[in-house]
């Protein structure tokens, strides 16, 4: 995935919670910060992704490393939103993580199929997947 596509996809989950009324903040500069937006003074880190060919059910988090390294911490992010295959997940980061708060790079999908549109997790009520399409992007 392009840079420019991740971009994309960080002002798309910025404008999906604009439109749910959730106050966002999206710093001027990427790549500096553990997260990339602020929703309800939540720390979200958003991701777009495809599934590897050698872990069909798993999203790693971080491109180039090892699917059981350590990629985030709960002190440095409080929620995921990952788009996998054009579905958004709303994902808070302490039910992926471990008993030290670590997040391990790889994320098994059918785990956290009830976290599919849960846009309530950033603070708002619950949104259908149906309710999404009407979403312009």
């Amino acid at each position: 995935m392009s840079y420019s596509e991740g971009s994309k996809c960080v002002r798309d989950a910025a404008a999906i919670c604009r439109q749910l009324g959730y106050g966002v903040f999206v710093p001027e500069k990427e790549g500096h910060l553990p997260w990339d937006i602020k929703v309800n003074s939540l720390r979200v880190q958003v991701k777009k992704r495809h599934s590897y060919r050698e872990t069909p059910n798993r999203v790693r988090l971080k491109t180039y490393m090892g699917s059981g390294k350590v990629a985030y911490h709960l002190s440095d992010v409080d929620a995921f939103v990952i788009c996998w295959f054009g579905v958004w997940y709303v994902i808070p980061a302490d039910s992926v993580a471990n008993n030290r708060g670590e997040v391990c790079n790889g994320i098994y999908m059918p785990s956290v199929a009830h976290w599919r549109d849960r846009w309530d997790v950033l603070g708002g009520v619950r949104v259908a997947y149906s309710q999404q399409k009407c979403f312009d992007f």
